[in-house]
């Protein structure tokens, strides 16, 4: 009798949760249409140009070829721009069950569970992407379904890490910003394996992780003359391509690699501190001068508070969730600190795949705190 109950309590939450993203979605479509222009030409473009039987225009679209095949594919069946986007449509809503289910496998609470996924539903900020043919909406509900992966199955241990693995490839070939991710494999591989004295192989696959995270970090520098990482700190970037001209650097050029960025930093730590602070308020501010003080407000007024509940009760989850806890501080961190030594974007799409994270650890905090208030 119990268990039919949670079973219609999840039903429940479920219909609310699929309706409330249809409302969300459909008014997206409605106010912005499927958006074409700006980022979403160039996959376009590309698409068409290996239909062409011709190569990608530059090696870094390698690294957004996931998201490119799909739209070959829709270009194929002779409906690309909604082909596409009823894709990303459907791969979001995937993603937003499996956050639900996420939540639930970690929390083992339906209301945390709830809380999460509709949190998560109603972040416009979050959700627009989707109407947009860029690689964010893609990227993000990969990510989700990466976590979901190794943290949401309990069932045949083996077979999560295979799922696992296929969708982290998936994520490689998503966006550029997929390599961030081996900093977070690494960390919680190796804590795991600490944790089981196995030292011996923690080193081994500190070593191998780094090595190949490096290697597509010099990959990636040398793919294209956009991935510049050098030009944020020479034109002291804190939004991509808009100079802050109130820092003066004592040299005028750098080589485009690592000895490069650390040569700046050498030479000029006092703007690099400054900018990497610019960049880490921009980056979890959210809030831009040009955008309207009303807009800027909404950024607020919904995202400032779940950056509360997520740190309120963020020791207790530690005890309780371990390894999901560090993925989810890891992660939010190596995608911190990538903006932190680069640059942020102008629309904050930069701190999207983030967002659901913070969601995740807020959703558990608001629980606890109205749960307490209840029981006074």
């Amino acid at each position: 009798m119990q268990y039919q109950d949670v079973t219609v309590y999840r039903k429940k939450h479920l219909l609310i949760l699929f309706t409330a993203w249809i409302f969300v979605q459909g008014l997206l479509l409605y106010k912005y249409g499927i958006l074409t222009n700006n980022e979403a030409t160039k996959y376009i473009r590309e698409a068409n140009n290996l239909l062409n039987h011709k190569n990608f225009s530059e090696q870094k679209y390698i690294f957004y070829s996931a998201y490119i095949f799909i739209h070959v594919i829709f270009i194929k069946l002779g409906f690309e721009i909604v082909g596409v986007y009823i894709f990303q449509l459907l791969v979001n809503l995937i993603a937003t069950f499996l956050f639900y289910k996420t939540a639930l496998n970690v929390y083992k609470n339906n209301s945390v569970a709830f809380i999460a996924a509709f949190l998560l539903v109603i972040c416009f900020s979050w959700q627009y992407w989707t109407v947009c043919l860029y690689t964010e909406s893609f990227f993000c509900s990969l990510l989700i379904i990466f976590t979901y992966c190794l943290f949401g199955i309990n069932k045949n241990q083996r077979l999560k890490y295979v799922y696992a693995a296929l969708v982290f490839v998936m994520l490689l070939f998503a966006r550029p910003a997929g390599i961030f991710l081996i900093p977070v494999i690494i960390c919680v591989l190796v804590f795991k394996l600490i944790k089981l004295r196995k030292i011996k192989l923690a080193v081994l696959c500190i070593a191998v992780f780094f090595t190949a995270f490096i290697c597509l970090l010099l990959y990636e520098m040398r793919s294209a003359s956009s991935f510049n990482f050098i030009k944020p700190f020479v034109e002291h970037n804190v939004i991509c391509d808009i100079p802050d001209k109130q820092i003066n650097s004592s040299v005028n050029s750098y080589s485009n690699n690592i000895s490069g960025v650390v040569l700046y930093i050498a030479q000029n730590p006092i703007n690099f501190l400054r900018l990497c602070g610019l960049r880490l308020i921009s980056f979890w501010g959210l809030t831009r001068p040009y955008y309207s003080e009303v807009h800027n407000w909404i950024l607020r007024l919904f995202f400032y508070p779940i950056y509360f509940f997520a740190l309120i009760k963020l020791k207790q989850q530690i005890k309780i969730n371990r390894y999901f806890i560090l993925y989810c501080l890891v992660t939010a961190s190596v995608f911190t600190i990538s903006v932190m030594l680069t640059c942020d974007e102008w629309s904050n799409r930069f701190i999207m795949p983030v967002i659901p994270i913070i969601i995740w650890l807020a959703s558990y905090g608001f629980f606890t705190m109205v749960k307490r208030k209840n029981s006074v």
